[in-house]
């Protein structure tokens, strides 16, 4: 499910047609407003986290997307894990500071720093979190509140940054504690997109779930 734009905006809201960026609504995490407080903190508060999702991966001299699916897991310490249902039957499990990935029945294996495969999966669990407090040093952080509890972030590379970003941009869009959609952007060369449905908010994950797919080498 997707987020759907509404034209019917709550309070600091923005023209018809301007963008989240035109209409300068940064975020200064120093001073949020306590809309803002209480979303990022329910957010926070979300233990586990199932759901089937979709990626799409955009190159521009490819006329039709490099889609793949399977299941993503988030589980109470942050971590997140996403297990492809396609043919190499991959999975990747994340936090914070480190990265591995498994193919099938094979031993799990770090993503080497150097990798960009890891640039992508690494910024996952601040993303789909929303613990964007680290993430402001590099970009600047714009937000919108919608009706219907919908919001929308877009990060933009800061113009300071000396370190050269794997993504200029980023956009996620939600509805309430759910994170429905995170896109990736490198101008306009290619995109990933990641597309959460349907999710589920288990109290748990049970010891088989978590071996399979919380895994370490």
């Amino acid at each position: 499910m997707r987020a759907i734009v509404l034209l019917s905006l709550l309070s600091g809201s923005v023209a018809l047609g301007q963008s989240i960026e035109q209409a300068k609504h940064v975020l200064n995490f120093d001073a949020l407003t306590p809309s803002w407080q209480e979303l990022l903190s329910t957010l926070h508060e979300v233990e586990y986290v199932a759901a089937p999702f979709t990626e799409a991966r955009h190159f521009k001299f490819k006329t039709e997307p490099q889609r793949y699916t399977g299941v993503f897991r988030k589980a109470s310490n942050g971590a997140v894990s996403l297990a492809y249902e396609d043919g190499s039957s991959m999975a990747l499990h994340v936090g914070d500071g480190y990265a591995y990935y498994r193919k099938g029945d094979g031993p799990a294996k770090a993503i080497p720093d150097f990798a960009s495969k890891r640039d992508s999966v690494s910024l996952l669990p601040s993303l789909l979190g929303l613990k964007l407090e680290d993430l402001n040093t590099v970009y600047t952080v714009y937000g919108r509140l919608e009706s219907g509890n919908a919001w929308e972030l877009r990060l933009v590379e800061r113009p300071e940054v000396e370190m050269d970003l794997t993504y200029e941009q980023i956009d996620v869009t939600g509805q309430g504690p759910v994170v429905e959609t995170i896109v990736l952007r490198k101008g306009a060369m290619r995109s990933i997109e990641i597309t959460l449905e349907s999710p589920e908010f288990p109290e748990s994950f049970s010891s088989e779930v978590m071996e399979a797919y919380f895994f370490q080498p």
